[in-house]
């Protein structure tokens, strides 16, 4: 069991956050883990946990507990070791050009006016009732802007002719030569027109040049599209769970 106090939500949903991964182990000694979780259902405290999937039986006793299902999430991956762009996706490769942001706070500022409050619309924050689509905008928007002066992160624009059409962020393991996608979304505008497939090329062309091996991300179940996008990409899961949430607003 992993359980993490996720500090840096509170300017976000403006909550206190428990984070708490598990596993299988977990779900063996089952009786013990529902009373850790039982001993953390305070009031006014969002208490998130991510179960493996398959256990079914334990999901019943959660639901008891008050916590509500949110998402399926996977953890997906595709070798890039020498990636050539599919001929199929050659007519996007050349309608769309990728430019990693620079340290000009101007260019950080208007990426995040470019989010606005309508960006992302089916992750988990997006999708709970307790919350709307401007706390989950803000919540990515301030992500996106702990990321900047980080050396170990890349955040690139993705420009169709002199339109800024989206953005994705990634950071790179040298060690694996694993590239890892952390957050990328097409802007609202521009949902829905076919271009939403640039923001897996994008990673895919830039890494293979930076002579990775792999390139890994995590995606919702709650976000279709983007799912199908990675299936034409060739995407492998490596790993699924199930995450739940409980919150109870007694004084």
């Amino acid at each position: 069991m992993k359980i993490v106090e996720a500090l840096w939500e509170r300017r976000n949903l403006e909550m206190e956050v428990t984070e708490i991964v598990l596993d299988s182990r977990d779900l063996e000694n089952e009786s013990n883990t529902l009373e850790i979780l039982r001993e953390r259902l305070v009031p006014r405290r969002y208490l998130l946990v991510k179960v493996p999937t398959g256990a079914v039986a334990f999901l019943t006793k959660l639901q008891a507990l008050g916590f509500i299902f949110l998402e399926c999430q996977y953890t997906i991956s595709r070798k890039i070791k020498n990636y050539v762009i599919p001929p199929e996706f050659s007519p996007l490769a050349r309608r769309v050009s990728f430019e990693p942001l620079s340290e000009d706070p101007a260019e950080w500022a208007e990426l995040c006016r470019l989010i606005g409050d309508d960006t992302f619309t089916t992750d988990r924050v997006a999708l709970d009732p307790l919350f709307n689509l401007s706390v989950a905008n803000k919540r990515y928007r301030n992500w996106l802007m702990d990321m900047k002066g980080n050396p170990s992160i890349t955040v690139t624009r993705i420009q169709y002719g002199e339109k800024s059409i989206g953005f994705f962020a990634g950071s790179i393991d040298a060690e694996t030569r694993t590239a890892h996608g952390l957050i990328g979304g097409i802007f609202k505008k521009y949902q829905g027109t076919g271009l939403g497939g640039s923001i897996i090329l994008g990673p895919l062309v830039l890494n293979a040049a930076r002579e990775m091996n792999k390139f890994s991300t995590a995606i919702s179940s709650n976000n279709f599209e983007v799912f199908q996008w990675y299936v034409f990409f060739n995407f492998h899961i490596d790993n699924a769970s199930y995450v739940f949430r409980c919150y109870r607003d007694e004084k």
